[in-house]
């Protein structure tokens, strides 16, 4: 027998728990036979949501307290309120009913839960938008989602827009669907019209310039599916008519602030692009649903082969060019010591014919101040660069979760985190070569219930070939991703 007491506390509230558990009929030293123990950690069937109360009393290996009665019939009490039709029927009028806020800023919903559907429709303040490339742009958006009851989903939306300076209209329309959530099948598709970074992952600097961008119409699907445990292959099918801005008034307020140069000119093509991605991380652990697939993640890193190709002939194609890129990552739990992540990348065009300058292999130029995600990122890398041989180059990050100076006096009330990286890069022309380290510390700030804001200050210090050692902070601000429950880095 084992009894696992546990407490936590939520502002003045104290919550007590235990777990008992109870072994019998076990044999010691049982000779398992090799890979007896397999990748998937536990199952949960459907009879397992359908089980009453007298199962779970005769399974019970000892009978509740009486606190622990009270509690079970507290909470399966507030179960059938919650599914009592009228509880759900005025719970759903209270969302559906449209309020002054929902049309001015929060946008205006409407769900039916008996169908698992909702629809929103944009609130007034989010009609308006901006866009490097002309400015000011209104116009609005529809989204549905559609729940099923096998844990399939479907996602939908639409947006048109009209630009004030160029008189000119644009949108998109996409959908995206689970379609089998046990094999994390995987279904998007896109279309429209829309400017078009040609570096979306630059410097936010650039990307507030208009000879940062394109105008193209397009047509995107993609497909993501696990052949077997571990093993997924993704796939990318994307059409674009790409043209000029040259044409456009792109002025704006952003021209006032920022040095703009001139857009990129050239005649108007078409490129139709695949891309095939196969990843595959061994040894991943899984728990089974009974509608779905839950991955734990694995002890082995995840090894990738992606190959990216410019047809040229297809929908009156004009690219040519194959690139071909081999990557490395990981997310290292440590225990008390913290985690880890680290992410290596090296590839080359293998045909580079027809390769349009959009489509080259790019290294995003550093932000002033601004920490930017080093997982696929360099801090102090003092240009934009592109290349169309082969490269090399690695990231690596840790948070020491409190490792390094909770057992200081005092400095653990201060809850500060430590984290530490770095970073390298080798690029075969001109032999470029540039390395970098960081430090820091970070805290947490809630912001309500669930959402919480880490801050960041760190030191870096990098050089490289052609510019020598140099030192500069910088700062981050990251918001939780509440489904995830993730950091972005």
């Amino acid at each position: 027998r084992q009894q696992f007491d546990y407490q936590t506390r939520s502002g003045s509230k104290l919550f007590k728990g235990n777990t008992v558990l109870v072994y019998s009929d076990f044999e010691n030293n049982f000779p398992f036979p090799p890979k007896f123990f397999g990748n998937e950690v536990a199952v949960t069937t459907e009879e397992a949501y359908k089980k009453d109360s007298s199962y779970w009393n005769s399974a019970r290996p000892e009978p509740l307290t009486i606190d622990q009665q009270k509690m079970v019939a507290y909470r399966d009490s507030v179960e059938v309120a919650h599914k009592n039709r009228t509880y759900l029927d005025s719970i759903e009028a209270r969302f559906n009913r449209v309020t002054v806020g929902e049309i001015l800023y929060n946008d205006i919903g409407f769900r039916r839960d008996s169908t698992k559907r909702s629809i929103y429709f944009s609130s007034l303040l989010s009609t308006v938008g901006f866009e490097v490339v002309g400015g000011w742009r209104f116009g609005p958006n529809v989204r549905y989602f559609k729940q099923f009851d096998n844990a399939r989903w479907l996602f939908t939306s639409a947006h048109v827009n009209f630009g004030l300076k160029n008189s000119d209209v644009q949108g998109s329309y996409g959908f995206q669907t689970m379609y089998n959530p046990r094999k994390q099948g995987f279904l998007w598709f896109r279309t429209g019209r829309s400017f078009y970074s040609i570096n979306s992952f630059d410097a936010y600097l650039n990307q507030l310039k208009a000879s940062n961008y394109i105008l193209h119409d397009f047509g995107s699907i993609f497909h993501r599916r696990e052949l077997f445990n571990g093993f997924f292959v993704e796939t990318n099918v994307d059409f674009s008519n790409r043209q000029s801005v040259a044409g456009y008034d792109a002025t704006s307020v952003i021209n006032e602030i920022i040095e703009e140069g001139e857009a990129l000119k050239f005649e108007a093509y078409r490129a139709f692009i695949t891309r095939a991605r196969v990843s595959y991380t061994p040894g991943q652990q899984y728990m089974t649903e009974p509608n779905r697939k839950v991955i734990l993640g694995s002890k082995y890193p995840t090894f990738s082969l992606t190959h990216r190709k410019g047809w040229r002939g297809p929908f009156g194609s004009h690219v040519n060019f194959d690139y071909l890129e081999v990557g490395v990552e990981q997310n290292l739990l440590l225990g008390t010591l913290g985690n880890s992540k680290y992410t290596l990348l090296t590839g080359k065009f293998v045909n580079s014919r027809g390769l349009p300058f959009i489509d080259l292999k790019r290294f995003r130029q550093s932000d002033p101040y601004l920490m930017s995600d080093p997982r696929y990122s360099f801090q102090l890398l003092d240009t934009a660069m592109s290349t169309t041989g082969i490269f090399l180059e690695g990231h690596y990050i840790h948070h020491f979760n409190g490792a390094m100076i909770n057992n200081i006096p005092l400095v653990k009330k201060l809850r500060l985190q430590t984290v530490a990286g770095g970073g390298f890069m080798w690029v075969k022309e001109n032999n470029y070569r540039h390395e970098e380290l960081f430090a820091g510390v970070e805290r947490i700030f809630k912001l309500g219930a669930r959402r919480r804001l880490r801050l960041g200050v760190y030191g870096v210090l990098g050089q490289s070939n052609a510019q020598a050692p140099r030192a500069d902070w910088k700062v981050s601000f990251d918001i939780i991703d509440m489904w995830k429950r993730e950091w972005s880095y």
